[in-house]
């Protein structure tokens, strides 16, 4: 079944370009079937090497199905007419300039993870005695600094986005305008290794990258063709991103089995592939952890809410159902299964997994229709937003890095949509209000 998931991830992205040529990027059901096509092929090099340890069929071939049932609704509703935004914007001049509150944004953030960095060691390497009180316990100095170390998010995407519209149009990009780029993912950098995690760089990554495939909308939104040239060389200079992230995640990998005194992956003994083994690991032990975990148990939804959507409870939905605040017991159960033997007690959960657990395997079907339909129309609907407003772009935004997400865990279980669209608004508030409106074609 699991060639059968492959082939129809295949035609769906055959399908999204065939439609929409290089706006494709844009689509969520692009980067589901990107995320979905690594762990798919991670989890079969880690079972090569014998690094799946409890198989089950049954609960493997439900996954299978939930996914096939993802890519069929993403098909149907790239088909069928959905609403959708008719008018494109008024072309405008695509300066290759970053807006006037880039640079105060973005050293703001980068001043929050430095403080917090430095409150908490100021150590380069990674540290799980921090990491594991962070678990626990979130230490006031990453509280306070957490306030302006948020707001390197519209910063990563504004700076994806401007990137790749200097690579498209061919602006050269001097270094210290590549040192202004860069600027979020050190932001991100350092609060990954001052929280001894590696989710933050990966959120700032993400935001980065589809902030560039925003980049490529709003290039092919004002009439301008996008070569295959053009493509190719910034698929390779991806590439170099890519490989960077994963040798972080290997190195950081390496380092955390050493003080835990652990495997850090199936790839260990394997001199040229360690460096990057963690991050296939990473990606393929979704599907093992889906197997090892067992059936799903339902949850008392009358409780907290439906635990894989917890996200939209920080909108007040919360407190008008009468919804108990989630745990980590609730949001991340595995840390407390290790200790009793629980095999593959990582946080590493797919979204389908949850989805299960809240709705059962029927009502995981419907939900995961719902969403399909949704990432749909808000594709249709928002693609074509000007550019000034990114608070506009937010709602899709959110389900392109969900699906994107989906094979690690829900987004939308933890507090993402809500740090998106409160960093995103004071990002326009400040331009609405200070800038008086200005567009960034417009300056110099």
């Amino acid at each position: 079944m699991m060639i059968i998931v492959a082939i129809l991830l295949f035609i769906l992205v055959i399908k999204l370009f065939k439609k929409y040529n290089w706006e494709a990027l844009l689509h969520p059901a692009f980067w589901f079937s990107f995320a979905w096509a690594i762990a798919l092929i991670s989890y079969f090099f880690i079972d090569l090497v014998g690094a799946v340890p409890i198989k089950n069929p049954e609960l493997l071939n439900e996954l299978m199905i939930l996914l096939i049932v993802t890519v069929v609704a993403f098909l149907t509703f790239t088909t069928i007419p959905l609403p959708s935004r008719q008018s494109r914007p008024k072309v405008v001049n695509l300066a290759p300039v970053l807006p006037v509150p880039y640079i105060l944004f973005a050293l703001v953030g980068l001043g929050g993870a430095l403080v917090n960095w430095i409150g908490l060691g100021a150590t380069l390497a990674y540290n799980d005695n921090i990491r594991q009180q962070w678990l626990y316990k979130i230490p006031q100095i990453t509280v306070i600094t957490w306030y302006f170390y948020f707001l390197s998010y519209p910063v990563a995407f504004i700076s994806g986005r401007t990137w790749m519209v200097c690579q498209i149009m061919g602006f050269p990009i001097s270094a210290k305008k590549i040192f202004k780029f860069l600027l979020p993912l050190l932001s991100g950098f350092f609060w990954s290794i001052g929280t001894g995690g590696r989710q933050a760089l990966g959120l700032i990554l993400l935001y980065f990258v589809v902030g560039g495939a925003f980049g490529i909308g709003w290039v092919i939104s004002n009439g301008y063709l996008i070569s295959k040239v053009s493509m190719i060389r910034i698929a390779k200079k991806g590439m170099v991103f890519f490989v960077v992230f994963a040798l972080f995640i290997g190195i950081t990998g390496l380092s955390r089995a050493k003080q835990q005194g652990a495997t850090a992956s199936a790839f260990d003994e394997i001199w040229y592939i360690a460096p990057v083994g963690q991050l296939v690991s990473y990606m393929g032990l979704t599907i093992a952890t889906h197997q090892a975990y067992g059936d799903p148990q339902r949850r008392d939804l009358s409780k907290t809410g439906p635990v894989s959507l917890a996200g939209l409870q920080d909108f007040g939905i919360r407190y008008i159902m009468g919804w108990k605040p989630l745990t980590v017991e609730d949001t991340n159960p595995e840390r407390f299964l290790a200790g009793s033997g629980q095999v593959l007690a990582s946080a590493t959960r797919d979204v389908f997994y949850d989805l299960q657990a809240d709705f059962g395997f029927t009502g995981a079907i419907l939900a995961v229709i719902l969403l399909v339909l949704i990432s749909c129309v808000l594709f249709d609907y928002t693609r074509h937003i000007g550019y000034d407003r990114i608070i506009k772009l937010a709602p899709l935004v959110m389900m392109i890095m969900f699906w994107g997400y989906s094979h690690q865990f829900s987004l939308l279980m933890h507090n993402t949509l809500f740090w998106l669209i409160l960093s995103f608004s004071v990002w326009d508030v400040f331009r609405m209000f200070v800038l008086d409106r200005e567009r960034i074609g417009d300056r110099k």
